[in-house]
């Protein structure tokens, strides 16, 4: 049989494929620079959490050869994932001859794990990596707006809020991202009725964020939402309860298939559970915030001014847009629009109930804020008939969108040259350039700058009147990390490594770092040097 040479495509048809492929070339820059990005800070240093809920389980299923982890504060996907994270050194043990469980011993004993650790954290970075194709593919499916879907697609992938979670071996980011993933599923099951797949797959989505985090069950709000749009040929109450029960019980197999546990260890399961929800009704440390109106103002100013960027004017911009999105899918379709808006208000209803906040629980909204918002953008610049006033806005959020693309690769900058930096040089730096501000710097700082050669700048003092502003380094300020947490403006500036957003991790025990602080704010927060002299 002889063959042939294929024929030459015509010339509008290998056009044609190319602007295709460069139609996707925006999404694919986003992609890489999230994922740059993250694998570039992912030796960041300690985090509290990691070696006791994650790695543990893992050393004690090891020891006992079972494939339980006997640990279900979280449930066990994170347990998936970090026995995923010994493959590469069972394959390294197989290709050197050397037995498995004397590498894994050797690897599991070492000092907090520092190898395996970073396999875990970077298997999490290229997992939440994918929540901008995610949220891309929903709001082009639904859309059919490569604009808006890259809009959209930016609100999360360049969020530093989502990228240092996302570094840490902890579930939140990785339920923000099966949260993407069960949107997308849930709004193809909206847009083509006619085909059960997509429900049925938007329930496993579910199961998978549930089996990540317990709290991640309300994302089967808009799984249930989408179902309406399933009754396309059979429009009765009992054909809405045949699908609802097929997609409960799909969402209740698939968590079980993640979290066996909860059936073969159920007194340790139910143990969890009981310690997991006295925890968040009772509060813990500076985390401890009264429920209800206190907790949920406090919860919509992180979304609204934190959440989607570093910058508050840009995340607030982002938040009007959302809101703004909301009035034109309502306009469109309610039934959508519930989809959409019904999980966000429900979820921080709940946790609005509950007496500790912390600000990584909320990533799981991140990814319905993002669509809202990109919906609010496309119509706002649509409703603007000037065509130099189109151009014009289309700079500003080309902007925006720079300053919070930047200030990704300037953090996991700071990250990476973390054991080289000069805190106290560039906090002098800072003193000199605010030389109209009286400062008051802490006895640690004023060693620090004498030991980097800088001498102490005339607009500061140890003693003396009451200053403007107050320089301490954390832990010399809060030695016992009783630090009050989740207050926005805490810190005007810190100086070190940018792995975490201090005002809302003031507790941290990692890295330490120069934090300068209002001096009302400063005796506010108890900072122990100026207790003598505050009011």
């Amino acid at each position: 049989m002889i063959s042939h040479p294929p024929e030459a495509k015509p010339a509008a048809s290998m056009v044609g494929g190319q602007l295709r492929w460069i139609a996707w070339a925006p999404l694919i820059l986003l992609l890489a620079l999230v994922l740059w990005t993250g694998l570039r800070g992912v030796d960041f240093g300690y985090h509290w959490d990691e070696d006791e809920s994650q790695v543990n389980p893992v050393r004690w299923s090891l020891a006992e050869q079972t494939l339980l982890p006997n640990y279900y504060i979280y449930p066990s996907v994170n347990y998936g994932l970090n026995l995923a994270g010994l493959l590469p050194f069972l394959a390294r043990s197989w290709l050197m001859g050397v037995r498995g469980d004397e590498l894994m011993v050797d690897l599991l004993t070492a000092p907090n794990s520092p190898p395996f650790l970073i396999v875990l954290r970077s298997i999490r970075i290229a997992l939440v990596s994918l929540a901008p194709l995610w949220i891309y593919l929903a709001v082009l499916v639904w859309r059919r707006s490569r604009r808006e879907a890259l809009l959209a697609a930016c609100g999360i992938g360049l969020s530093w809020e989502i990228a240092y979670h996302a570094r840490w071996v902890a579930p939140d980011a990785v339920v923000m991202q099966f949260g993407a993933l069960t949107l997308l599923f849930a709004i193809l099951a909206a847009c083509r009725p006619q085909q059960a797949r997509w429900r049925r797959l938007a329930a496993i989505g579910a199961a998978l964020a549930t089996g990540t985090k317990y709290t991640a069950g309300l994302l089967m709000l808009p799984v249930l939402i989408s179902s309406i749009y399933a009754r396309t040929d059979e429009r009765s109450a009992k054909a809405a309860v045949r699908v609802t029960v097929e997609e409960l019980l799909i969402f209740g197999g698939a968590f079980l298939l993640t979290t066996p546990g909860a059936v073969l260890q159920p007194w340790a399961f139910l143990r969890a559970l009981s310690v997991e929800r006295t925890w968040y009704s009772q509060g813990h440390w500076g985390y401890t915030i009264d429920a209800g109106l206190p907790h949920l103002v406090h919860m919509l100013e992180y979304v609204g001014l934190v959440l989607t960027s570093p910058y508050a004017p840009i995340a607030a911009a982002i938040s009007l847009a959302a809101v703004s999105g909301v009035f034109w899918i309502w306009r469109e379709s309610r039934r959508m629009a519930a989809l959409l808006v019904l999980f966000p208000v429900v979820y921080l209803g709940y946790f609005a109930t509950q007496r500790m906040m912390i600000v990584r629980n909320l990533l799981v909204v991140a990814p319905f804020l993002a669509l809202l918002a990109g919906r609010g953008i496309v119509e706002g610049i649509g409703l603007i008939r000037w065509r130099p006033g189109r151009w014009l806005a289309g700079g500003i959020i080309a902007l925006a969108l720079a300053l919070n693309a930047a200030w990704l690769v300037t953090t996991s900058q700071s990250i990476r040259t973390r054991l080289f930096d000069r805190p106290a040089a560039d906090l002098d730096a800072y003193l000199r350039a605010h030389s109209g501000e009286t400062f008051r710097l802490s006895p640690r700082v004023v060693d620090e700058l004498g030991q980097a050669g800088e001498a102490v700048p005339p607009n500061t003092s140890l003693a003396g009147a009451r200053p403007d502003f107050v320089a301490v380094y954390a832990y010399e300020a809060m030695p016992n990390l009783e630090w009050p947490a989740n207050i926005r403006n805490l810190t005007v500036r810190t100086f070190g490594p940018l792995e975490v957003n201090f005002n809302f991790y003031p507790t941290w025990e990692g890295n330490d770092r120069i934090v300068v602080m209002t001096f009302a704010r400063a005796c506010d927060a108890g900072v122990d040097f100026v207790e003598a002299i505050c009011p």
